[in-house]
């Protein structure tokens, strides 16, 4: 059978096992998902089967894990056989096992992606998905890596991914305004620390953010971002009374979408939010 048939015969298992199972449906008792994940499990877990054949059972109990009542008699072989092929030479496999461990906060998993992280072994993923896993369960030992990663990965998608986790930080402000006022710092990885300054030090962010959006040096993408924080989350009368904030707001202009771009919106980022803000707050 190849792995597009394999496929096929297990969307109709699942589906019969789930309807099956439905409460107030007459026929085959709730068992049948257990029975459907067990042979998933045997394919998951069978190394000689294909990697695209394994990787279709690993969806099938993805959709089967669902119906937690039902799927609870396998469940503890399920994150016995995931935990298996963590170590796969199949990254599609790799990814998708580790994924879905850190989403059941499985312990076994956060520890092989921090040692992946901190390199005290080769990694099973690129070490933003791994930030990625690991933020389904934020720890606080976690973040001396994520503290790491945020200044030094070479990087910036695994810099922007480092930085959104510590936003769990409290300890991570003053770092978080080191990567916000450097301009030579790629733009969503600032934009990333402007978020998670509205976590971690909302009040003196607050100051900082308008001092940014008022900047006409600093890049647009990190100036919409502060005015996004301050529409949404600073204190309406606070700004009202900020007459000089709101004064330089009305001043500020973005640069037009150019012209070229058919059915674009007129402006980028920064006229977005520069239209926001004015809708909640005036001027």
């Amino acid at each position: 059978m190849n792995s597009n048939e394999y496929r096929e015969q297990i969307r109709r298992e699942i589906e019969g096992a789930l309807g099956r199972s439905r409460p107030g449906l007459a026929g085959a008792p709730a068992a049948s998902v257990p029975e459907s994940a067990r042979q998933s499990l045997a394919v998951l877990g069978d190394p000689a089967q294909s990697a695209e054949t394994r990787r279709a059972a690993l969806q099938a109990l993805q959709q089967l894990s669902f119906n937690v009542k039902a799927f609870a008699a396998v469940r503890a072989e399920y994150i016995a056989v995931l935990r298996r092929i963590v170590d796969d030479p199949d990254a599609g496999l790799r990814e998708g096992a580790l994924e879905t461990l850190a989403q059941e906060k499985d312990e076994f998993a956060q520890r092989r992606l921090l040692a992946g992280l901190n390199r005290e072994e080769p990694p099973l993923v690129d070490d933003g998905k791994a930030i990625q896993f690991l933020a389904y369960d934020i720890h606080a030992d976690h973040f001396p890596a994520m503290r790491r990663l945020a200044q030094d990965a070479p990087d910036p998608d695994t810099r922007r991914e480092a930085v959104k986790a510590l936003s769990a930080d409290t300890d991570a402000a003053d770092l978080l305004y080191r990567i916000f006022d450097d301009t030579r710092e790629d733009e969503g990885v600032r934009q990333a620390s402007a978020s998670a300054l509205l976590s971690v030090d909302p009040a003196r962010f607050e100051q900082r953010a308008k001092q940014a959006v008022l900047d006409a040096g600093d890049a647009d993408s990190v100036r919409a971002a502060a005015l996004t924080a301050l529409t949404y989350f600073a204190n309406p009368a606070a700004l009202a009374g900020d007459n000089q904030f709101m004064d330089g707001v009305s001043n500020v202009e973005s640069a037009p979408t150019p012209a070229a771009i058919p059915n674009a919106e007129s402006g980028g980022d920064l006229a977005k939010a520069l239209r926001l803000f004015r809708e909640k707050h005036g001027r």
